[in-house]
């Protein structure tokens, strides 16, 4: 009898432990749920924020959608990124940067290799050599480069440069002031350096050598523009 009635203590002592094991299993399920619930609706008004705040930072409520309506030419960042920058040369102030990939809309404007743009409501330039070819865009190109036929002097060229920074005094002990305004307007031309080139566009995103029967050729890419040096200067570009 004395045994019978301690079996019978443990095996409710057994039942009662397994329905509290039970519960607090049932407990802790709805627990997660709720907390999983709270962690996507805070998602949700993260995402909401982050809008937000990207809109306020760009100074505007709307971002241009397309390029039908407002004229402008859709443009694509090529490999390697791209500067957006308030002056259409390298010695421009930074906006901001752009990643591979990303849409810029252009205007039909173009100083140099630099071309006028909008970038979530903010107007800047980018250089032609950091954007994918599109044949807007060669077409764009293309019409900037045309000298006029209604005059019998040339397109005068307007380059901008500020005299007292830093870069230009020391690039004008290097290169002489004419090469200097030229390089930090970005312009190429053939029979430049390695250092000009790099001064003028920045850190290549593809280099390539190849032995020719003329000498060593090298070929810089950035994006889907390409630099063809030939012993050491610069040969011809595209």
């Amino acid at each position: 009898m004395r045994y019978s009635l301690i079996i019978t203590l443990v095996l409710i002592a057994v039942q009662l432990k397994s329905q509290n094991s039970g519960n607090d299993l049932n407990s802790l399920t709805q627990e997660k749920k709720n907390i999983e619930s709270q962690i996507e609706a805070l998602k949700v008004r993260l995402s909401q924020v982050n809008s937000k705040i990207a809109s306020l930072n760009s100074g505007t409520s709307t971002i241009i959608l397309s390029s039908t309506s407002n004229g402008l030419i859709n443009g694509t960042v090529s490999t390697g990124g791209a500067t957006f920058r308030n002056a259409p040369s390298t010695s421009g102030q930074i906006i901001t940067t752009l990643k591979e990939g990303e849409t810029i809309y252009l205007y039909n404007e173009v100083n140099n290799l630099y071309i006028k743009a909008k970038y979530y409501g903010k107007d800047g330039w980018i250089s032609y050599l950091n954007l994918k070819s599109t044949p807007e865009i060669e077409e764009l190109m293309k019409a900037e480069n045309k000298t006029p036929t209604n005059t019998a002097q040339p397109a005068t060229k307007i380059r901008t440069v500020d005299t007292n920074s830093p870069t230009y005094k020391r690039l004008v002990k290097i290169y002489g002031s004419s090469n200097t305004i030229k390089i930090m307007n970005g312009e190429i031309w053939k029979g430049m350096s390695h250092g000009m080139v790099m001064e003028s566009l920045g850190q290549p995103t593809e280099q390539k050598t190849n032995k020719t029967e003329k000498g060593l050729e090298e070929i810089w890419k950035y994006g889907n523009k390409e630099i063809i040096f030939l012993n050491g200067s610069v040969e011809k570009f595209n």
